[in-house]
């Protein structure tokens, strides 16, 4: 059976090889002609209203791609009306071949037809779920340990092909902008597919990756809640039905928003209160849509998280399946929940951005932020947005006595201190102020690095880190410690340190309440 097949196999892509061919060397007039000889060969397509059941006969599977590459030629030929009649009569019998499908969807784009597109593919993963069902069933009353194992690798193979039919199929979504059908077929993949918590990696099935793609599908579906606009033409006399469908949901979602508005209005008089202002664009339809959905990648997100003692943001929670794309998703998520509360109601008095700038604070952030400029840009972000300004410059200067000299941490480092410096005075309170912290035993190792002296107890190592305000002076006395550093570790030169020097002289020159005294001169640096 086995050795027919494959000599079937063998004498189809013969048959297909010159059709190929054709349409890559862009003679869709041959290619038709070579499809048009192939199907005579095949007998006829079922009626429409007919009802496909059981897996499809080989000879139909081989008619079906044969039709799909004539639906390509007649596309490349630009005879787009035959084309279309040809393709909703082969969509009608419903092909589940992944190689009649992949055919398919390279006509329906340029045939404008997006929703078939998806359905094409959404009915082909429904049979195939269906045919892995009856098989299941079939395996349940088995009786005999050769037919169960037969049955078992059958099962195995048909949920093999429901779940790339799936994954085609949320592909197919993404490529039309149907997030909202994205995200509810990936979280269905991810029901089927997905390891129980704790067994990802043990070599688990991979199916986590499917939560966060119905995570990724909901946060697009906050910024586009409907499909795009259909293709425009010129000539609409009767219009399309998506051109039709697309005008119904524009004209139903106007009226949602005048009733939304009126009922903003009447509780506002009913309270005596004037509407609050909105810093949103978006219309109160959008905004409820965008809230919608980004509860909705919260909840997912959440999902993902091994939490510890039920808490979900701490040092001991974290992802399950991490990586630093993955957490990336997890602080977006909480800053465009924390944006979209401040655009539609104000700042809030308890602070929207401290349960994101919390996450931000774990050892888990640092590490990916260590790695990943994304997740060091949402970081800061966050930080900044949240006001944790002194938190965030005595990080950076830490990070820069450690020998960081990314150029965003110096901006970083000079924007939270210029936060404080206005109010600064001549001796800042280091509780309230930015400090650069300094380990004494460190310290009194570099200096007596070059003396031969025993090493000391241990214990008197416990001595707390000191604390040195960053004043005007002290920052100057920081950035020429690191600008030395450099020079003594990269003899070429590290002009990062020399131009954080030159940053903030800059500043400190533009700034009204800190003279330039003690200030080295701008064409000294330069020369240096």
């Amino acid at each position: 059976m086995s050795q027919q097949n494959a000599r079937a196999a063998a004498v189809e892509e013969r048959q297909l090889k010159p059709i190929y061919e054709a349409l890559d060397t862009g003679n869709a007039k041959s290619a038709l002609t070579h499809c048009n000889k192939l199907l005579k060969k095949y007998p006829p397509p079922p009626a429409p209203s007919s009802v496909p059941t059981g897996p499809p006969h080989p000879s139909t599977t081989s008619r079906q791609l044969v039709t799909a590459l004539k639906i390509l030629a007649l596309v490349r030929g630009a005879k787009l009306d035959e084309a279309s009649l040809l393709c909703t009569t082969l969509l009608a019998e419903t092909p589940t071949d992944e190689n009649v499908l992949s055919t398919l969807s390279h006509s329906l784009k340029p045939l404008d037809r997006p929703k078939d597109l998806v359905n094409m593919w959404v009915s082909a993963w429904t049979r195939a779920a269906k045919d892995a069902d009856d098989v299941k069933k079939k395996a349940q009353k088995a009786t005999t340990a050769t037919s169960k194992a037969a049955l078992d690798a059958e099962i195995a193979t048909k949920l093999q092909l429901v779940e790339e039919l799936g994954a085609q199929s949320f592909m197919a979504m993404v490529k039309t902008g149907h997030w909202a059908m994205a995200q509810s077929t990936a979280f269905k993949l991810y029901r089927t597919f997905a390891s129980s918590k704790g067994q990802e990696a043990d070599g688990g099935t991979p199916g986590l990756r499917y939560l966060y793609w119905s995570t990724m599908a909901a946060i697009m579906q906050s910024d586009y809640p409907n499909p795009p606009p259909p293709v425009p033409v010129l000539v609409m006399i009767p219009p399309p039905d998506s051109v039709r469908e697309y005008e119904a949901n524009r004209k139903k979602e106007e009226e949602e928003d005048r009733r939304l508005l009126g009922r903003i209005a009447e509780q506002a008089a009913a309270n005596g209160d004037a509407p609050h202002p909105v810093n949103s664009k978006l219309t109160p339809t959008r905004r409820k849509k965008r809230s919608l959905a980004l509860s909705l990648a919260q909840r997912l997100i959440e999902m993902s998280v091994q939490m510890k003692d039920g808490k979900l943001i701490g040092d001991e929670a974290a992802l399950r399946g991490m990586s630093v794309e993955r957490f990336w998703l997890w602080g977006d998520v909480l800053r465009r929940i924390a944006t979209a509360g401040d655009e539609d109601n104000g700042p809030s008095p308890d602070n929207r951005w401290l349960v994101p700038n919390s996450l931000m604070c774990t050892q888990l952030a640092s590490a990916a932020a260590a790695n990943s400029a994304h997740v060091e840009e949402v970081r800061a972000d966050i930080a900044r947005k949240a006001g944790d300004w002194k938190r965030e410059c005595e990080g950076m200067a830490l990070r820069l006595s450690k020998g960081d000299r990314n150029w965003k941490t110096f901006i970083t480092f000079f924007d939270a201190l210029f936060f404080f410096l206005p109010n600064a005075g001549e001796a800042p309170n280091p509780d309230d102020y930015p400090c650069l912290l300094e380990d004494p035993v460190e310290t009194k190792k570099e200096e007596d690095a070059e003396k031969a002296e025993p090493e000391k107890d241990p214990k008197e190592a416990s001595e707390p880190a000191t604390k040195t305000p960053l004043t005007v002076g002290e920052t100057r006395k920081f950035l020429r410690k690191l600008v030395e550093g450099d020079d003594e570790r990269f003899p070429k030169g590290e002009r990062a340190s020399h131009l954080g020097v030159l940053e903030f002289e800059k500043r400190i020159r533009k700034s009204p309440f800190a003279g330039s005294e003690d200030a080295p001169d701008y064409v000294d640096l330069i020369i240096a």
